[in-house]
């Protein structure tokens, strides 16, 4: 994790896993990554649960985020990542796609006053593309934390398949 770079990670663990954590935070935390811990997924998790999860990942804004214990710590780590990673990236390419769009005050011309000749051209269509298909994993992220609500197992596959992976 520190050569990645990483400086701050979120843990999402049970009560019952934690104990036995403690000499992984502590490992981590001597590294010089700061460490908050959410232990609170202490059973098959719902709806209420994964929100609280996640709100708090929100909270915390981590740089990256670990999932320690068994299934249910690991399936709801997998969802915080992915949304926090979704979320991230979504206003990335919304900021990009205004930096792409023409200024309605720009000169007669159409150049923006403040532009360089020298950046290369961001190509609009492509951005949206990109914020096109974010859209649709966020979608299918949305659709599993709908089923965990539901009192289904979430898709292993499904999680699997998330471009962030937990660590």
């Amino acid at each position: 994790l520190v050569g990645c770079g990483f400086k701050h990670a979120f843990v999402v663990t049970s009560s019952a896993v934690l104990n036995s954590a403690r000499e992984v935070l502590a490992r981590l935390e001597a590294a010089g990554i700061r460490c908050t811990v959410h232990s609170e997924i202490n059973t098959e998790p719902d709806l209420r649960m994964f929100n609280h999860c996640l709100a708090a990942a929100r909270n915390a804004n981590p740089d990256a985020v670990i999932g320690l214990g068994g299934g249910s710590p690991m399936d709801v780590a997998k969802l915080v990542a992915a949304l926090a990673e979704l979320e991230a990236r979504k206003a990335e390419l919304d900021s990009q796609i205004k930096a792409a769009t023409p200024d309605k005050g720009a000169g007669e011309d159409g150049d923006d006053a403040d532009a360089s000749d020298d950046e290369p051209a961001v190509d609009e269509a492509q951005l949206k593309a990109k914020k096109k298909d974010l859209e649709a994993k966020v979608k299918e992220v949305a659709r599993t934390v709908k089923a965990i609500g539901k009192g289904k197992k979430a898709n292993a596959s499904a999680l699997n398949k998330l471009d962030k992976p937990t660590i």
